[in-house]
């Protein structure tokens, strides 16, 4: 998983996140504060856009769960895929800029 531009600008546009899966699998991808406060959240099911075998790309536009932008600092993206052959989790930290 990675995510460009990073650090993202939010006064230039979203932040691309980019994943590559090597079959169809359930995704769910969660943001969090470095306090560990859940910002946001993403579901993506087996077979449907960003669930899908191969690359998946999808854009994040510096908001919570409630619309507002997010404060400028850092940020960590886990990233849960499950499928067929199993479970895997990756974390990436993503940087905002305001």
């Amino acid at each position: 998983m990675t995510n460009y531009p990073n650090p993202a600008d939010m006064r230039q546009g979203p932040t691309n996140v980019a994943y590559l899966l090597n079959e169809d699998a359930t995704v769910k991808i969660s943001l969090f504060d470095l306090l560990g406060y859940l910002i946001r959240e993403w579901n993506f099911s087996a077979g449907q856009e960003g669930g899908r075998s191969g690359p998946n790309v999808f854009q994040w536009d510096g908001r919570d769960f409630g619309g507002t932008q997010v404060s400028a600092g850092g940020y960590i993206m886990r990233i849960e895929v499950t499928g067929a052959k199993g479970s895997t989790t990756v974390i990436r930290k993503i940087g905002v800029i305001n």
